[in-house]
């Protein structure tokens, strides 16, 4: 499942109010985001079930995985989303330089309406894009991941 879908989906099932200025409301988001990834326990300890490989991992494995394997993953994503938005942006550019050849009240109408998608296009890719980047670019630091670890033994022992 792509990063954007995860994001998208827990931000729909998600019934609580998040502030991002807000610590725990970060790392509580997070910790959803991965669910597929990885399972998070404290038993006087935090320990980190890698999902995929069926395996307990340390917190220097997840803090690799987490500033190559998912920066890289998201990086590909938003690239595909770009890619994406400039194809169908060099199609509509196109097809409204040919109306643009024949004007007409009829080819007007095309045109305005070939703007609106692709402003609608623009504002859903930028939408993406940025929702990707800013998950990209959380935690960057190890002691910015230390910090997280911490704020996540708060939520595990009161859940």
């Amino acid at each position: 499942m792509s990063w954007e879908k995860t994001i998208k989906d827990f931000n729909k099932s998600n019934d609580r109010i998040l502030n991002f200025n807000n610590e725990l409301h970060i790392v509580f988001y997070v910790k959803n985001i991965l669910k597929n990834h990885y399972n998070f326990t404290y038993e006087k300890t935090i320990k980190i079930h890698d999902i995929k490989n069926n395996e307990s991992i340390s917190k220097d494995k997840f803090f690799y995985w987490w500033c190559f394997h998912r920066y890289d993953e998201i990086i590909k994503e938003e690239e595909i989303i770009f890619n994406k938005f400039n194809n169908l942006k060099n199609k509509i550019d196109s097809t409204i330089q040919k109306l643009n050849e024949n004007i007409n009240e009829d080819n007007k109408i095309k045109i305005n309406a070939l703007s609106e998608k692709l402003k609608l296009e623009a504002d859903k890719s930028n939408y993406s894009i940025n929702m990707l980047k800013s998950f990209r670019n959380m935690y960057l630091t190890k002691d910015s991941i230390d910090k997280f670890f911490s704020r996540l033994k708060i939520i595990l022992e009161n859940n």
